[in-house]
């Protein structure tokens, strides 16, 4: 029985060192901080370029920053303060957000982001405590005067009443 194990074992191995060899590979690496997936045009690079940085904003609580990338439209509508006051009350922390696809129009003047935002959610509840989750956010970027701007989705309802 003993010669048997060997035998087995013995023919495992190679296998079992090729696994462990691509886990401590694709572990090495590994930054933690996810690659953009887009591979467009120079409109479309500019556009994740902004994206990211928007996102790093956000992440780092600088809010100011981030509202410089709302449209100049939406900037009358609701200014830095405002802003940063309904951030600080949302019960949501961003931890990053990593551009993955662009898709522009073909007139090159507004532009569908996919992001994937990471974020710690606060729940209210006692017994939840803190959430650590990411989701899939869809945003449209608009350009004017050669410059690219964040659309916030439903500002038009929101001018309208």
């Amino acid at each position: 029985m003993q010669s048997f194990c060997k035998k087995n074992a013995a023919s495992f191995l190679p296998w079992l060192a090729l696994v462990a060899a691509g886990l401590l590979l694709s572990a090495c690496g590994s930054t933690g901080k996810v690659k953009s997936a887009y591979g467009g045009n120079a409109e479309e690079t500019k556009v994740a370029h902004r994206a990211e940085q928007r996102w790093a904003y956000l992440s780092a609580s600088e809010y100011d920053k981030a509202w410089a990338f709302f449209t100049p439209g939406h900037k009358r509508f609701e200014d830095k303060e405002a802003f940063a006051l309904r951030m600080r009350q949302k019960r949501v922390d961003w931890k990053g957000g990593t551009v993955l696809a662009v898709d522009c129009d073909e007139d090159g003047l507004s532009c569908d982001v996919a992001v994937k935002v990471d974020y710690v959610y606060h729940s209210p509840k006692p017994m939840v405590g803190d959430v650590t989750a990411s989701t899939e956010l869809q945003e449209k970027w608009v350009k004017l005067k050669n410059k690219w701007y964040y659309v916030q989705p439903g500002l038009k309802q929101k001018l309208l009443k």
